[in-house]
């Protein structure tokens, strides 16, 4: 029996390496760290009210993104969650960096008002349904350069501060 849980423990450990190998060879991921998505948006969050996140997701499209999410106040405010964030995607083989948000409508079968004002915090899709896809109409978009990186990053803070305004 030991052998069998230890196998199990040794292929668990495994899939994980690989798993984390994968995400420091995607390109697109490779490419938000390199513009420090992920602390930017942390940093925003904190200033904001009713804002969580971040999360990075995929989508089936070639494409990876940071997001937040921030619900409406009052009671009704669950029925629709802004999401805005960072996507970066590949067109005709160039990295290209979009920024905006996208409105998503409260898809769950009923409301907890407990659950939900626990749960929100850590995700949203439980509640809402999303394709991960970028927005189709983004209020940013450029293609990524490597030698402006710095500068796209103060970009890329200013667009996310005007969308959560």
């Amino acid at each position: 029996m030991a052998k069998k849980n230890d196998s199990l423990l040794n292929e668990i450990i495994a899939r994980r390496r690989a798993n984390q190998v994968l995400q420091q060879t995607d390109p697109l991921a490779r490419l938000l760290d390199d513009l420090n998505v992920m602390d930017t948006l942390e940093e925003i969050r904190r200033r904001a009210k009713l804002t969580y996140g971040p999360k990075i997701i995929t989508s089936t499209v070639p494409s990876k993104g940071v997001v937040l999410w921030q619900r409406a106040p009052g009671y009704y405010g669950y029925k629709t969650l802004k999401l805005f964030g960072v996507w970066a995607t590949m067109r005709d083989e160039t990295p290209m960096i979009a920024i905006g948000s996208k409105m998503l409508a409260f898809s769950a079968p009923f409301y907890d008002a407990d659950a939900y004002h626990k749960l929100i915090k850590q995700n949203y899709d439980l509640y809402y349904q999303d394709d991960n896809r970028p927005p189709a109409q983004p209020s940013f978009s450029v293609r990524y350069d490597a030698d402006e990186r710095l500068d796209l990053r103060e970009t890329i803070a200013k667009e996310v501060a005007r969308l959560l305004a």
